[in-house]
């Protein structure tokens, strides 16, 4: 019996704990699974601990639940539709009102919208309580190797635990927020993960003709907080600076989504190209659904470039501070004034270094900034089939990392595919 550690109870330790109770289910061998969270399962999507408000739809289609694409692998026939049945989007549907169709009916005759973030944090609580597997909810403190295997040690009231003989750790989430740019101390400049706490609170003195809210960064984050701004009303320019020409719109088309689950169609294209399909497909775009918002609001506007730094200007005759904002393109450095900064930079996907012993975080440390980027970097082309680290990092699965594996694994597009990967791993037969 192989053990595995799961650490965040998201959306791919749900698939994980799906595919493994499936797995368990129709096998002699056996997959042990423990998930361990900070705060409560979902806890991301749930609109209660930063990230998002838990009232926007979820971007990607609900169908593409824990256990799409289904693929069979791990499991046969006769498995996967034990796994739909169990775990799948419609089957937690049909079970919110103890077996009545009324939610599934609903959903459908409404056009099969992709659900608010907090519903989909119910759906993934309900699926990693459903399943067979061990839950803890505690704080992960240390990941260590303790005779050939991994340690888990763990915090929750004070009281230090350390769980022991893991073959393999799967570390999941977006991690802390990253910071893009120099910045005072001032409450008017926050990040992408402050903003959800709180929204009204943080906007509250902004007002019609102050100087514009910048929105430092252009992938979903950003996106995502205009699109909040533009939903509620406030007619409160709106400035989003972001490092490319445009803000770029992810739209359904069969051709994209079919790249998420085409191993052999992905297994053709060389790194350069396998960057260039991730960008297009995940990072930098915005989903429809939100573009669409966007560009329905006159008050909100994109600018192509890179804030440097953001400081408060001097107060006159008792009047408040303004923001300055220092921004580089081709054209030059130029400052432009703002009420209000967001940094939405993006999430730190290395968080789990802060988990490893000195030695072994070593191994991702250069003598500066750009030294250590480019050995991330180098480090990330060579993740594994199984979404482990390579070399001595044996059984430390990243699939937040996992881009040059397949633009799918570190998002929601295929978790069932992005579950097989690691958990195969652990199968002898």
């Amino acid at each position: 019996m192989k053990k595995i550690a799961v650490i965040g109870g998201g959306p791919k330790a749900a698939a994980i704990c799906a595919k493994a109770h499936s797995f368990n289910l129709s096998s002699s061998e056996r997959l042990d699974v423990r998930v361990f969270e900070r705060d409560k399962w979902g806890a991301a999507w749930s609109g209660d601990h930063g990230y998002t408000d838990g009232v926007q739809r979820l971007c990607t289609p609900a169908e593409r639940d824990v256990g799409f694409p289904y693929d069979q692998g791990l499991l046969d026939t006769a498995g996967l539709q034990r796994l739909f049945q169990e775990f799948s989007w419609n089957s937690f549907l049909i079970e919110l009102e103890g077996g009545s169709l009324t939610n599934y009916r609903n959903w459908v005759d409404r056009g099969r919208k992709p659900p608010p973030h907090r519903h989909y944090s119910a759906y993934i609580t309900w699926v990693i309580e459903k399943a067979d597997v061990k839950r803890t909810l505690a704080n992960v403190t240390a990941v260590s190797r303790r005779n050939g295997k991994w340690a888990i040690t763990h915090e929750k009231k004070g009281i230090v635990k350390t769980s022991v003989g893991f073959d393999g750790v799967v570390f999941t989430g977006s991690g802390p927020a990253l910071s893009g740019f120099d910045r005072d101390s001032d409450i008017r400049i926050i990040n992408g993960v402050d903003f959800w706490t709180s929204p009204d609170q943080f906007l509250k003195k902004a007002q019609p003709g102050d100087a514009p809210i910048v929105i430092a960064g252009s992938g979903g984050t950003s996106a995502a907080i205009a699109a909040w701004i533009a939903r509620n009303k406030r007619e409160i320019p709106v400035l989003i600076i972001g490092n490319q020409a445009a803000l770029f719109t992810r739209t359904e088309s069969f051709f994209e989504n079919a790249l998420f689950s085409d191993d052999q169609a992905w297994a053709a294209l060389n790194v350069e190209e396998r960057i260039s399909v991730t960008k297009r497909l995940t990072r930098g775009v915005v989903w429809s659904s939100v573009s669409d918002i966007l560009s329905s609001s006159a008050d909100i506007s994109f600018r192509p470039g890179r804030v440097k730094s953001v400081s408060a200007t001097q107060a006159i005759h008792g009047q408040p501070s303004e923001l300055s904002v220092e921004v580089l393109n081709n054209a030059g450095t130029i400052n432009l004034p703002a009420s209000f900064v967001i940094d939405a930079a993006g999430f730190d996907a290395w968080w789990f270094l802060g988990l490893l012993p000195a030695d072994l975080r070593e191994a991702f440390q250069g003598v500066d900034p750009s030294e250590t980027r480019k050995q991330r970097e180098k480090t990330a082309e060579g993740i594994a089939e199984d979404l482990s680290l390579p070399g001595k990092f044996t059984g430390l699965h990243v699939p937040m990392l996992s881009a040059a594996q397949g633009p799918g694994f570190a998002s929601l597009m295929v978790l069932g595919s992005m579950s097989e990967r690691i958990l195969a791993s652990y199968v002898a037969s």
